[in-house]
């Protein structure tokens, strides 16, 4: 599998759709809340609600499948560079969710993202017996962002005003990354924007990635409590480009 190549794009189904109709001038404001319609894609668990939301976004099915831990968040939202459906597994076992999510969506093959602590040696070799796998892996979080900031490769990196851009996110809290994953995986023939993490400085994962990709200019998701201005001055001083904050 050449994971240059495995790019979807971004989800084309937007779960939990609100459509909200045209408001004639004349009429109350009130009026619109009838014409929104709502919708709730969930499972029983998260492993269940994953695979429901994969099966939603993607009704075509995608060849390739991330899996990543259910119990920890940072493998699952750098991986949203990659415009691929994310199922979630326990880190020693791979739920009957899961495997049933493989076959709906006709998966032939899954990228596992994180070390063995993550997503251990068991679940691959049971996932192996579905489809064929990969890891995505570092050392730590930042390291394993990395790679799969790595996997999106220099020539699929997007631009904004000419500038080649990543997405800056915290590794220490979910929040801030999840929100911005959306924006990660452009349209099918689109760049996408990688996502790496940071802590209160800049790892040398990161570095080096920012450095592998040529980025020129960085998002930063979230407020200074999140990534500090000394984050910030240091990831200016690596891309030459004032931060988008």
């Amino acid at each position: 599998m050449e994971l240059h190549r495995i790019r979807r794009g971004l989800m084309a189904a937007v779960v939990g759709t609100a459509l909200a109709a045209s408001v004639l001038v004349a009429g109350p404001p009130a009026s619109a809340v009838a014409d929104v319609r709502s919708e709730r894609v969930a499972g029983t668990d998260r492993f269940a609600t994953a695979a429901a939301v994969a099966e939603a976004a993607f009704p075509d099915g995608s060849d390739t499948v991330l899996v990543a831990s259910g119990r920890a968040f940072p493998d699952a939202l750098a991986g949203a560079a990659l415009g691929l459906p994310v199922l979630l597994t326990e880190p020693g076992s791979l739920p009957n969710a899961t495997v049933a999510a493989l076959d709906a969506l006709d998966a032939t093959d899954a990228i596992i993202l994180g070390g063995t602590a993550a997503v251990s040696s068991a679940v691959a070799a049971e996932l192996a017996e579905h489809v064929d796998v990969v890891r995505l892996a570092g050392t730590n979080r930042y390291e394993t962002a990395a790679r799969i900031a790595a996997a999106v490769g220099p020539n699929q990196v997007n631009s904004i005003d000419g500038l080649r851009t990543a997405i800056i996110a915290t590794g220490l809290n979910f929040a801030d990354a999840l929100a911005g994953g959306p924006i990660a995986s452009g349209a099918d023939g689109a760049g996408v924007f990688p996502v790496l993490l940071v802590d209160t400085g800049v790892p040398a994962a990161t570095e080096d990635a920012l450095e592998a990709l040529d980025i020129e200019q960085v998002i930063i998701l979230g407020g200074t409590a999140a990534v500090g201005n000394n984050v910030k001055t240091r990831l200016e001083a690596i891309t030459g480009n004032p931060a988008v904050a």
